[in-house]
């Protein structure tokens, strides 16, 4: 899914078979559902950034490419969660057999199964995962604020320099993230969806100072600036994000689940 969306970054940057956009969304979709809230936001925002810098035949190119490629993504999207399980218990065993068959030890994960095969949510039996995942997201958030600063930082001094509704185009980028909301209330794979939104800014911000948009490329130069000011503060800060990698399914990472049981334990044992 990444590499779809890395493709279609390179087609709008390049400006070249831009059309290709929207098979590349639906395509996304069908390897997997979840590709509407994890990584469309990327290309959706960066189009929604062209609309507002591109007039007259170029503009109505980006609206359409815009509005196609949401349409279809979201078709897809409906029809794969509601409408697509109708056969789901007259294969189930089969599949069952199979994977059991092609597990390594033999186990397979009945929730998943019954999730991606007869469309009953695993929300109930995840429930232990939930409950982890909502004590380790205080812990990622401590452990990341230096970068939390830097970028609210950036984007409230982004959106200042904007006028009228410009505004509208870098609030998109700041809050395009936000589509990952559902995944991270009602699944578990916090990892996967920390990694979502890393990759999200990363892409966003690298696409924009390719396509030289110049809020962007200003606010860049100047963090770049405060940053050269403090070199040691700045190598840390490179350093930080190795702790975090690679994330991880359930947990976030090893660092904030080790963090999580060391502090539900502690707590768990004064109480006790």
């Amino acid at each position: 899914m990444a590499m779809v969306t890395i493709l279609g970054c390179y087609l709008l940057i390049k400006e070249k078979w831009e059309y290709l956009i929207i098979p590349l969304s639906g395509m996304a979709v069908c390897i997997h559902q979840g590709y509407v809230l994890m990584f469309f936001n990327v290309l959706l925002v960066i189009l929604w950034c062209k609309i507002f810098d591109n007039e007259g035949k170029n503009r109505k190119k980006y609206i359409t490419i815009f509005a196609a490629s949401l349409l279809v993504a979201s078709v897809l999207f409906l029809y794969l969660n509601f409408f697509s399980h109708q056969n789901g218990a007259e294969i189930y065993d089969e599949i069952y057999e199979v994977a059991s068959s092609l597990a390594h030890d033999g186990v397979v994960h009945t929730n998943l199964m019954m999730h991606e095969i007869l469309g009953e949510s695993p929300f109930v039996n995840e429930w232990a995962e939930h409950v982890h995942n909502f004590q380790e997201f205080p812990v990622l958030i401590i452990l990341m604020l230096p970068y939390l600063v830097i970028a609210f930082r950036f984007f409230r001094n982004t959106i200042r320099e904007a006028k009228g509704a410009y505004k509208l185009k870098y609030l998109a980028v700041a809050v395009g993230s936000a589509t990952i909301l559902p995944d991270l209330i009602v699944k578990i794979d916090y990892g996967r969806w920390m990694f979502s939104i890393v990759f999200y800014y990363f892409m966003t911000i690298l696409v924009l100072l390719a396509l030289k948009d110049n809020i962007i490329v200003h606010n860049f130069n100047r963090e770049v600036e405060r940053m050269k000011q403090k070199p040691a503060l700045t190598i840390a800060l490179m350093i930080y994000p190795v702790l975090f990698t690679p994330f991880k399914d359930v947990f976030i990472c090893d660092l904030t689940n080790r963090i999580t049981n060391y502090l539900v334990g502690f707590v768990g044992g004064l109480i006790g």
